[in-house]
């Protein structure tokens, strides 16, 4: 039966997540290019992530929604019809959760140690903001503000530049439409957003894991 899988950044992990998600959301709020008014600490927001696909070719579409805290928390799920999955990272520990196809079959999750992921070194990067920095060089252009990321972040995120698009010009989070992802591969991805929320409350365990039963465990922690 076929799953689908998704690929997130380094060896193993990058062949499981597909990320995505890629990078998935480069979040910004502020109405200037000031990084004290940048990342909320807290946001969630529905996505549709947009990619081609390996085997066809075609442009493939995929649903979720996802939820950040600084520093390093993340949990996000992506509901596409073909095979659901789930990524929840905290300060420690990160879980990458495929639950059951087909109803009395194993789920499978894979535990890693956070901190050698890149998908919250991206995120807790970008809290400096739309500034030039030693990370990351930027541009703004109409609408849309491109990040150009140093030799040694891209060689650590797996990723070259990264395109932020708004509604308006003024570089408001909430009106953050979409992230394209270059990455080094040469490949892109874009995320669409939609429903954003920021400065929310999350429950204290939001970013904890608790493996269900029936479910295989691969442990690379």
């Amino acid at each position: 039966m076929f799953r689908k899988r998704l690929a997130f950044s380094s060896t193993n992990w990058e062949k499981k997540m597909k990320f995505v998600l890629v990078f998935l959301l480069g979040a910004l709020s502020g109405a200037s290019l000031a990084a004290e008014s940048f990342l909320p600490n807290n946001f969630k927001s529905a996505f549709v992530q947009v990619f081609k696909s390996k085997i066809s070719g075609k442009e493939r579409k995929s649903p979720g929604h996802l939820d950040y805290s600084y520093p390093g928390k993340i949990r996000f799920a992506v509901d596409d019809p073909s095979g659901k999955s789930l990524f929840v990272s905290n300060q420690r520990k990160s879980w990458y959760y495929t639950p059951p196809f087909i109803e009395g079959e194993k789920g499978e999750v894979t535990i890693r140690k956070s901190k050698n992921l890149a998908l919250t070194k991206f995120f807790d990067s970008i809290k400096r903001g739309l500034k030039t920095n030693k990370l990351y060089k930027v541009e703004s252009k109409g609408k849309a503000v491109l990040i150009t990321f140093s030799k040694r972040s891209a060689k650590d995120l797996n990723m070259t530049r990264a395109r932020l698009s708004f509604s308006q010009k003024n570089y408001v989070f909430e009106e953050l439409k979409s992230i394209e992802i270059f990455r080094k591969s040469g490949k892109k991805v874009k995320v669409i957003l939609n429903n954003i929320k920021s400065n929310i409350s999350f429950k204290q365990n939001h970013f904890d894991f608790v493996v269900p039963k029936n479910t295989t465990v691969i442990d690379e922690s």
